[in-house]
C-alpha cells in the first residue's frame, strides 16, 4: 500500500512539472528567478575599444557563491555584441557574449552552457538606464508567463572589476538569456537555418498570440518573414515551425529616451509609446480565444509588476497603466476591430 502511495506521490509530482514547465525544464541556470550576485573581472578597456564588425572574445573571469558558501571561479571568454547598444556614442557599456568551457563548468550553476547572452545598463552613470535593463528583463518573463515558447532570462547583478585596475569597480544589474538551441531542445525542436522568408506556424493562435504580445508591449521593432529578432524553430514530427521573439528594448512599454518608431511607420505612430498591430490579418473571432488568454493570465502579468521590488514607483505606475491600456483595448469589440482587425498585415 505505501509503495501504491509514494508511486502515485512521484506521478502526481511529475504532472505538476509537466504544468509547471510545459514543453520541459528550463537549464539549470535558468530554473530559479532569484537574483545571482556575480563577478566579472576583465580588461575593461581593450573589450571597449573592441566594437567594429570584426571583434574578438577577450579572456576574462566569472565568479561567484556557491550554495556552500565557496567561491566558484570560471575562466569564460568575452565580447561585445548588439547592434544599437554596442554604438559608444548610445552605450558605455555594450551588451556582451560569454563563452564557457563546458568541462570547467560541470557542478557549477553555469552546467551545460556554451555561450550566453549578456544584456548590460548601456550607461553607468544614469540610474534610468539600469531601469530600461530591468523592464527589458520584465518582459522576457512576461512573455514566459504567456507561452514556454519563449527565450528564459536570469537576473543578476554583476561586479564589474577592471584586470588592470584603471577603471573603478561597480555593481550593476544585467541578465542572461536563455540559449537559443536550448530553447529550441526544450520545445523539442531545432533551429530553422533556411533563408526563407514566410508566416508558418503550428498552430494559428500561436502566431496570434505573437502578434498581440508585440501590440501589449508597443513593439513594432520585429519581424518573422525577416527574421528580425525572433528565431524560428522546427520542432515535432511534422516539423512545423513558431517563432520566439527577442530584444524588447525599442518597445513602448519600457520607453527608452533613445527608442524611435522605424522610419517607415513614423507616418502611423509618432512615438514607441503608439501600439501599432503588426501581425497578420485575421478574422475578429479568431482573436477571441488569444484574448481569453491574455484575460486569464492579467493577475498574473500585473503582478510581476507589482512584486517586483527594483523597478522605481513612477515607472511601475506609468507601466501597469500601459498594460491596463491595453485591456480595455482587446476587451472592446470596437477597439479590437478598429487596432487589430483593419490595422494589419497582408499577406502578399
Amino acid at each position: 500500500m505505501r509503495e501504491k502511495k509514494v508511486f502515485l506521490g512521484f506521478f502526481l509530482l511529475a504532472i505538476l512539472m509537466v504544468f509547471l514547465y510545459g514543453q520541459g525544464n528550463p537549464p539549470a541556470l535558468f530554473e530559479s528567478d532569484e537574483i545571482l550576485e556575480l563577478t566579472l573581472t576583465q580588461n575593461i578597456k581593450a573589450l571597449k575599444k573592441d566594437i567594429d564588425e570584426d571583434r574578438t572574445y577577450h579572456p576574462a573571469y566569472l565568479s561567484y557563491l556557491n550554495r556552500s558558501g565557496q567561491k566558484v571561479i570560471l575562466k569564460v571568454s568575452v565580447k561585445t555584441r548588439g547592434k544599437t547598444r554596442r554604438n559608444p556614442r548610445l552605450c558605455d557599456s555594450p551588451p556582451l557574449a560569454i563563452k564557457f568551457n563546458t568541462a570547467e563548468t560541470k557542478g557549477t550553476i553555469f552546467q551545460e552552457q556554451k555561450k550566453l547572452k549578456l544584456v548590460t545598463h548601456c550607461k553607468r552613470r544614469k540610474e534610468i538606464y539600469e531601469q530600461y535593463l530591468l523592464q527589458e528583463y520584465l518582459v522576457y518573463r512576461l512573455y514566459t508567463i504567456l507561452t514556454e515558447k519563449s527565450f528564459h532570462a536570469r537576473l543578476v547583478h554583476i561586479h564589474y572589476v577592471d584586470s588592470e585596475g584603471k577603471y573603478k569597480p561597480i555593481k550593476k544589474y544585467a541578465f542572461f538569456i536563455e540559449d537559443e538551441n536550448q530553447m529550441a531542445k526544450r520545445n523539442h525542436g531545432h533551429l530553422d537555418e533556411s533563408k526563407y522568408q514566410y508566416w508558418v506556424f503550428q498552430k494559428k493562435e500561436e502566431q496570434i498570440l505573437l502578434s498581440v504580445f508585440q501590440f501589449m508591449i508597443g513593439n513594432t521593432d520585429w519581424s518573422i518573414p525577416g527574421r528580425h529578432n525572433v528565431k524560428i524553430i522546427r520542432s515535432g514530427p511534422r516539423n512545423l515551425l513558431f517563432a520566439v521573439p527577442y530584444d524588447f528594448d525599442m518597445s513602448g512599454i519600457i520607453n527608452a529616451s533613445y527608442a524611435r518608431p522605424h522610419e517607415k511607420l513614423r507616418e502611423k505612430i509618432k512615438d514607441v509609446r503608439s501600439r501599432l498591430y503588426r501581425g497578420l490579418c485575421r478574422k475578429q473571432e479568431e482573436f477571441t480565444p488569444v484574448i481569453a488568454w491574455f484575460n486569464k493570465k492579467k493577475e498574473e502579468i500585473e503582478a510581476l509588476y507589482n512584486y517586483f521590488p527594483l523597478l522605481n514607483s513612477r515607472y511601475k505606475k506609468n507601466t501597469l497603466r500601459y498594460i491596463d491600456e491595453f485591456y480595455k483595448i482587446i476587451n472592446n469589440p470596437h477597439l479590437v476591430k478598429k487596432y487589430l482587425v483593419e490595422n494589419c498585415k497582408k499577406l502578399k
